[in-house]
């Protein structure tokens, strides 16, 4: 931190949303980063969140269809994604 500046920088989201909702001042997070602190009321989001088009993807060295755990694995994900978007 520069001298005499009031700015605060944290290597981590997770930090920002930490001191945020301590109540040292205000953080920028995505909506699924901040879920947990949004959903038991420790923060709120006033101006709500700005779609950027980010995404998430599931990797694997081998086609799924190969694997059944995969899927499994696969399956949950979705739908927990999904849960959590409609939360």
């Amino acid at each position: 931190m520069l001298t005499g500046s009031t700015d605060v920088w944290y290597e981590h989201f997770y930090l920002s949303l930490q001191a945020a909702s301590a109540g040292l001042g205000w953080a920028i997070a995505s909506e699924l980063m901040a879920y947990d602190e949004l959903s038991d009321g420790r923060m709120a989001a006033p101006r709500g969140f700005v779609a950027d088009g980010s995404a998430y993807h599931l990797l694997s060295p081998v086609p799924f269809e190969h694997d059944s755990r995969r899927l499994a694995l696969f399956d949950w994900l979705h739908a927990e994604a999904n849960a959590s978007s409609q939360a």
